[in-house]
């Protein structure tokens, strides 16, 4: 066999190229094995490592709008989309293509106005150290995010992402296993962050918050998880810090670590609905302010907060 089985969702045995974790291609085959052929498919303009050996290569050959395509494989590399509108697209999914930073820098970086027209998708990006976002640096840039895992990064701010001055939108992305001294998963400043169906887990600050530490824009997070993080300062699971607005809609905070509520919110309006908050060391929820002139509205709603110590 392939590795996958009928039960997977697999179409084809004898075919290790088609599989349900595969990207859909326009090449009349039902390359994701879900009934139908050339759904949503992609075109592929450059390939790698049949077009270039190294997906930087690839990035640095390509235009604005090209669709570069990556076989499985482990790639050792670090990228910088450089200004460039692409969308570079591991075929076969995350678990199977691998971008690892080697310990040199960043894994990726966004730092050239770059729109949502870049996208990554279906990477795992690993072992990157920096002072900001081991995995991926994100500044004056609004690039896509999609079916990701970033883990085993390490940097000062930021040990899976850091963002500055951007706006980013991240689906179906994991964000595990990194270490930072603040935000050991994610670390945000003025920046506007759409967080959909992705996970914030086991990820370690030595000096700060160790899930998500926001200051500054705006946060809005659907049916998402920010679990098992830990610090030995302030909250394990997610600081909002002077935040325009944060919206928490379906989102599970569990088992985090920290001295600190695991959800904290500072000069923030915050809402939550559907939102579970339980079995973390330090609190569940604190909402304050210290700027004693402003108005910041507050709405829990359909939220369950328990088992918190």
């Amino acid at each position: 066999g392939d590795g996958w089985s009928e039960c997977d969702g697999d179409c084809d045995d004898d075919d290790a190229a088609l599989h349900p974790d595969r990207a859909e291609q326009c090449n009349g085959i039902d390359d994701d094995c879900d009934g139908v052929v050339d759904d949503g498919c992609v075109v592929c303009s450059v390939n790698v490592p049949q077009d270039h050996a190294l997906i930087g290569d690839a990035i640095g050959a390509a235009v604005s709008g090209d669709v570069i395509c990556v076989e499985p494989g482990t790639y050792f590399e670090n990228l910088d989309y450089d200004g460039k509108d692409v969308h570079v697209l591991g075929i076969d999914g995350q678990d199977s293509t691998i971008i690892d930073g080697s310990g040199l820098s960043s894994v990726v970086y966004f730092h050239s106005q770059e729109s949502t027209g870049a996208i990554l998708e279906g990477f795992s990006l690993l072992h990157g150290y920096a002072a900001e976002g081991g995995g991926i640096h994100l500044r004056d840039a609004s690039p896509t995010l999609r079916q990701l895992t970033i883990a085993e990064n390490e940097a000062w701010a930021g040990g899976g992402v850091f963002t500055a001055d951007a706006l980013l939108s991240m689906t179906g992305v994991t964000i595990t296993s990194n270490t930072a001294v603040e935000g050991g998963g994610l670390w945000a400043t003025d920046s506007e962050l759409e967080l959909v169906s992705t996970a914030v887990l086991a990820n370690v600050a030595t000096d700060g918050p160790a899930g998500i530490r926001v200051v500054g824009g705006a946060v809005a997070m659907l049916d998402a998880s920010i679990s098992d993080n830990t610090t030995s300062l302030e909250s394990g699971g997610a600081s909002f810090e002077d935040v325009s607005s944060v919206t928490l809609d379906s989102v599970t905070v569990t088992g985090n670590s920290g001295i600190a509520p695991a959800v904290y919110v500072l000069d923030t309006a915050i809402a939550m609905t559907g939102c579970l908050l339980s079995s973390n060391q330090g609190g569940g929820l604190w909402v304050g302010q210290f700027d004693f002139d402003a108005h910041y509205s507050v709405s829990v709603q359909g939220t369950t907060i328990s088992d918190n110590s």
